[in-house]
């Protein structure tokens, strides 16, 4: 199962990706072609008819020509995922024809140069036009799609922020040649949208999601992107291969309360656990490093006692102080997903910081994606001693204002790497967010979980 999940997964993305890289292409060649007729046009008439008439045939044309060239250049360069070297590559090789091609069109208005400032400001867009295709040229160079659009978008907002000056100065300059304000005007509306695209992160995230959406659809083909993206690029069969190697488990009777004091990586505790059996692991244990070791140590215990009323024997459990190979996380990080579908049961250790670690909430979403048992979803709630009323405070508030991007990871490279998975297949982290809180409340939220948890809250708030 896990191996079918994943090889969905792998599809899903490829097909998205293709249907990415076909828009990036199509958006590109339609430009260029529009911009030919535009040209061929442009060609017969006279510059100052151009310039100074406001009929309806010119507002269009001018107006239609702005919005396709800046428009083709915001869908272009939102279209490829956080995490996709080859298509973030492809949108800035086409980003640089599409202003090489605009470049020319600057170059051919010397031939209709009404005047001394008229020429100098299209030689200096026409230069500007040039130094941006350099630079764009220069960021294909980079070996990770965050860094390529990281510095795409910083030349961007430089090459159009400049534009956007001599564009005003340049129509300045024509409207006093006119007598009345110039029809160049038309050219500021979508420099606008996109220094606003280009300065707004949140709003290119948005866009992008909306951008996905159009070629997925269903929330949980987009889930099952996320799960290929965390195996990366290698088969689901080499995937399920490596990681019957690398799974192990513990028992808990083999741990003590000292060994949740701290999070350092301890190579003793990882011998403490032995190579499993996928499907053979009782349950995988999820929890925060940052919320109390002894209320967490006693809610496990609470749980091994129950599991072994039941079961008369020990319970196997993965967890990742003792089952993560320190030395090779990642590759046991490719390995997560058939990890969590070799357990029966997946143990929520819920405390006041659960929602704020970016592995956890990873760990969860991938348990559902792979087994699709929310049944075997277990929640313990941790409410320190003495610290009841506050503690579920806190909870309760963390899960109301659930955001993947306040969530943090022991290592700054893992949150990025994880955030670039999630915003590959989703597009954005408020979508995220939504799938997230809609699994949680279909997990207990909203029954006795919530009740529990609400109770507490407002015990805290009452005198």
């Amino acid at each position: 199962m896990a191996e079918t999940r994943i090889a969905n997964g792998q599809a899903v993305l490829r097909q998205l990706r293709r249907n990415m890289a076909m828009f990036v292409v199509t958006a590109s060649l339609a430009f260029v072609v529009l911009s030919i007729i535009n040209e061929a046009w442009f060609v017969e008439h006279k510059k100052q008819v151009l310039y100074c008439s406001w009929n309806f045939g010119e507002v269009w044309r001018l107006a239609s020509l702005s919005s396709l060239y800046y428009g083709r250049i915001i869908l272009v360069s939102l279209a490829p995922p956080a995490d996709d070297v080859k298509l973030t590559r492809l949108a800035l090789l086409a980003d640089v024809a599409a202003i090489l091609v605009f470049a020319f069109y600057c170059a051919r208005q010397f031939v209709f140069s009404i005047n001394y400032w008229h020429s100098l400001f299209n030689f200096i867009l026409m230069m500007l036009d040039v130094l941006c295709a350099l630079g764009l040229l220069a960021t294909s160079f980079c070996t990770s799609a965050r860094s390529m659009q990281t510095w795409m978008w910083r030349v961007l907002q430089t090459w159009v922020f400049s534009g956007w000056l001599l564009g005003l100065l340049d129509h300045l300059n024509m409207s006093i040649l006119c007598g009345h304000p110039s029809i160049l005007i038309m050219w500021a509306p979508p420099k606008l949208l996109l220094s606003a695209m280009m300065w707004k992160k949140n709003w290119r995230y948005s866009c992008h999601a909306q951008l996905l959406r159009v070629f997925e659809q269903r929330s949980e083909k987009r889930a099952a992107a996320s799960i290929a993206g965390l195996v990366g690029s290698c088969s689901p069969e080499e995937a399920l291969s490596q990681a019957k190697v690398r799974f192990r488990s513990v028992q808990l009777a083999d741990l003590t309360l000292d060994d949740f004091r701290d999070n350092t990586p301890n190579q003793d505790l990882f011998l403490r656990s032995n190579p499993e059996l996928l499907g053979e692991c009782d349950a995988f244990f999820s929890h925060s490093w940052r919320d109390d070791p002894e209320t967490k140590w006693r809610a496990m215990q609470q749980w091994r006692a129950a599991f072994v009323l039941e079961y008369d024997r020990e319970p196997k459990v993965w967890i990742d102080i003792c089952c993560i190979d320190q030395s090779n996380i990642e590759s046991d990080l490719r390995c997560l997903p058939v990890f969590l579908s070799g357990c029966t049961q997946f143990v929520i250790f819920f405390g006041p910081t659960y929602l704020n670690r970016l592995w956890c909430v990873v760990e969860f979403f991938t348990f559902v994606q792979m087994c699709r048992a929310i049944d075997n979803i277990d929640v313990q709630l941790l409410l320190q001693d003495g610290c009841e009323r506050q503690s579920s405070q806190t909870m309760a508030k963390h899960f109301d204002r659930f955001d993947a991007r306040e969530c943090e990871c022991f290592l700054a490279e893992d949150k990025e790497k994880m955030l670039n998975i999630i915003l590959g297949a989703f597009g954005d982290l408020p979508s995220f967010n939504r799938e997230v809180s809609s699994i949680f409340r279909q997990v207990g939220v909203g029954t006795e979980w919530q009740a529990r948890l609400h109770h507490f809250a407002h015990r805290a708030s009452s005198p």
